[in-house]
C-alpha cells in the first residue's frame, strides 16, 4: 500500500507500509529518478528475512 508520494528535485518518492499477516512490518521508499531508468529501493524492518522477501518481490515486479 502506498502511504505517501512526493516529488523532490527531479525525483519521485513513493513510500509504502507493508504488513505481513503475522504482524511483521516492512517500510519502503522507492525513489524514481526522472529522465533516467534508475530506481533506488530502501527497505526497513526488524526482520531481515522479511526485507529479503520484499526486495525479491520488488525486483520481480520492476523487472517486468
Amino acid at each position: 500500500m502506498t502511504v505517501a508520494r512526493r516529488s523532490i528535485e527531479g525525483q519521485e518518492l513513493l513510500y509504502h507500509s507493508i504488513k505481513y499477516t503475522n504482524n511483521i512490518f516492512v517500510l519502503s521508499e522507492l525513489k524514481i529518478h526522472q529522465g533516467s531508468t534508475a530506481l533506488t529501493l530502501s527497505l526497513k524492518s526488524r526482520h531481515i528475512q522479511a526485507v529479503a522477501n520484499i526486495n525479491e518481490m520488488f525486483q520481480l515486479i520492476l523487472s517486468n
